[in-house]
């Protein structure tokens, strides 16, 4: 094990990261989800088949909860955890009996060393991992070698621009000679706070409550070892270890429709860009990203084809976030910073969503003829760009 990685065990292993959960009962009942959970999400991983809940899931760098999280909302699925912290493979077991988890086997041991594992998975989730590693391309090409030929890795890497600022902190601290231990937490907190509004980190910490935790801090602030990527960096990181890109966990992002509201000259330039460019140019321009969660495969999956006639014959979903207010012909859609009113056609559309139902059954549902069948599909073209439905065959 090289000297980095034995950093970053130790750190995990002394300030316990992500906050552990004491009961995923609860956290469930109280709306508390995972965008890495396929009975919820499955739809985006594998949009060409119906979900087959038997499948076998690896969760590479499992943390405090995440193993015993989808070995509960997933309970006919087989789920390994694999994690170098002891301390946060000990919070898991704790969680694995509590809940009676006897889907779910933990083990310690490093990404690098799955295919000792002896198994294959249907899906693999590593969400916050590869950033840490001294080679990301390396850890990332081990976890290839143990996915099925069918199956999806669900990504989580860090995004550049938003984090900025705190790659400047990082550096002040490290010059400062401030390390990981409480005088250096608490030090590293009381910066933040008496930092000038006007600098880069702001806009970061106001947007990531979890730094109320002293765990939170160390990751954030006083890590031995991370990295951030762009939009362009992930596609080459993809391409470089044998994976095609599959698609964005939420498209709200990465697309002009939600940020520059359809209305702008800006909106039409980036809308005439090939996707990978308005995703880099939407990245470029909104700052919005502190990471970027996405899908990968093998080989190209099915391909969601919302500007052909295709679009007629899947089945749309609403994503399981997104709130509906209806009232006096009106909805009102709303899901993280991103709100819309819906009305007449639009209104009838969507409230015909069902998760059964393709577009082209909802638009003969809704009585639309030719000409309003083409604002029908449009409807629907930009709902799944906002990320407020899914797309699928099934």
């Amino acid at each position: 094990m090289d000297n980095i990685t034995q950093l970053v065990r130790k750190q995990y292993e002394t300030w316990v990261y992500p906050e552990p959960v004491t009961d995923i009962a609860a956290l469930v009942a109280q709306g508390g989800h995972l965008r890495s959970d396929p009975s919820l999400y499955r739809a985006q991983f594998w949009p060409e088949r119906a979900h087959d809940p038997r499948m076998s899931i690896l969760v590479a760098g499992c943390g405090t909860s995440q193993a015993a999280y989808l070995a509960y909302t997933n309970p006919q699925a087989t789920v390994v955890g694999i994690d170098l912290s002891e301390t946060s493979l000990r919070n898991s077991a704790a969680l694995k009996e509590k809940h009676g988890l006897a889907n779910l086997d933990l083990h310690a041991l490093d990404l690098h060393e799955a295919s000792s594992l002896g198994r294959r998975f249907d899906l693999i989730t590593c969400t916050g991992v590869l950033h840490h590693l001294p080679d990301p391309e390396a850890g990332l090409r081990a976890l290839v070698e143990v996915l099925e030929d069918d199956g999806v890795i669900n990504l989580m890497l860090y995004g550049r621009y938003l984090r900025l600022g705190v790659y400047m902190v990082q550096e002040a601290l490290r010059r400062l000679g401030i390390g990981q231990d409480p005088p250096g937490v608490a030090f590293a907190r009381g910066l933040v706070e008496v930092l000038p509004e006007s600098h880069v980190v702001q806009r970061y910490v106001r947007n990531t409550p979890e730094l109320r935790h002293d765990g939170a801090i160390v990751d954030t602030f006083l890590h031995p070892q991370d990295r951030a990527y762009t939009v362009p960096e992930i596609l080459a990181l993809l391409s470089n270890c044998g994976l095609v890109f599959q698609g964005w966990i939420d498209n709200l992002e990465y697309y002009p429709d939600g940020p520059f509201d359809g209305v702008s000259p800006l909106y039409e330039r980036v809308m005439a860009l090939p996707d990978a460019e308005q995703w880099a140019v939407v990245e470029l321009l909104t700052q919005a990203r502190g990471t970027h969660r996405f899908l990968a495969r093998r080989r190209p999956g099915f391909a969601i084809d919302i500007d052909g006639p295709g679009l007629a014959d899947l089945v749309a979903a609403r994503m399981p976030l997104l709130q509906a207010d209806d009232r006096d012909g009106l909805v009102t859609v709303k899901r993280e910073w991103h709100s819309m009113g819906l009305q007449g056609l639009e209104r009838s559309l969507f409230l015909a969503i069902d998760g059964r139902r393709t577009v082209g059954a909802i638009l003969a549902l809704c009585g639309a003829d030719d000409a309003s069948a083409a604002t029908g599909r449009a409807f629907f073209r930009q709902m799944w760009r906002l990320g407020h439905i899914t797309l699928s065959r099934a």
